[in-house]
């Protein structure tokens, strides 16, 4: 803790400590103030009369500043909830987006053992999201699990297209069977055709039952 943080935390103790006099000695002077005149009847009415408007201030003043306050919370509290869903909307939508790119692509793959499309399935957009925190703003539980377990499988098959491609590129196996590591890893990643046809079809339709289409 370098000086300065010291006489800060000094300051703030002596303000925390010494926080009653604040109050204490305005009263005080008023009160000394007040004995002095206890024979002085125009100050006794002024007194009254100031103290009655003051007591008016405070019984009408008080509730009314609070209901404004109220308010500007609230209003404060809707902004927020608002912008949240509006975030949650776009980066839901930007998914959609990829996750109808990546289903158009399946459609090409489906049960197709004997060749390998050059253009893979996409993630980037998902990648890019859950790298800057921006996945976040989907709070919906189960949408949010509907768009991860399309990504998941997605993941899988990409990840096992990638190998595919580079065997056919570099050293292609040739297994005791006659068959290829190529030909494997391709047979392999069709295995998944139903199930990431499935649930990227069920991600799209929960983005569009939560916020439409």
């Amino acid at each position: 803790m370098g000086k300065s943080d010291k006489h800060q935390s000094i300051w703030l103790i002596l303000c925390q400590k010494w926080y009653w006099l604040i109050f204490f000695i305005p009263i005080l002077i008023v009160v000394i103030y007040s004995a002095q005149q206890l024979n002085n009847h125009n100050y006794w009415d002024g007194a009254a009369g100031n103290l009655l408007a003051t007591l008016l201030g405070i019984i009408t003043g008080v509730p009314i500043a609070l209901e404004i306050e109220r308010d500007k919370i609230k209003r404060e509290e809707q902004e927020r909830i608002n912008e949240s869903k509006d975030r949650a909307k776009q980066v839901s939508f930007l998914l959609k987006e990829e996750l109808l790119h990546n289903l158009s692509r399946l459609k090409n793959r489906q049960d197709d053992k004997t060749s390998l499309p050059l253009q893979p399935l996409k993630i980037t957009t998902w990648h890019a999201l859950c790298d800057s925190a921006e996945i976040k703003w989907i709070n919906n539980p189960i949408l949010l699990s509907s768009i991860a377990s399309a990504y998941h499988y997605i993941s899988i098959v990409s990840e096992i297209e990638s190998r595919c491609y580079q065997a056919l590129r570099g050293i292609n196996v040739k297994y005791d069977d006659g068959v290829f590591a190529s030909q494997r890893l391709l047979e392999d990643a069709r295995i998944f055709d139903t199930e990431i046809t499935q649930n990227i079809t069920t991600a799209i339709y929960c983005i569009e039952e939560t916020f439409g289409k």
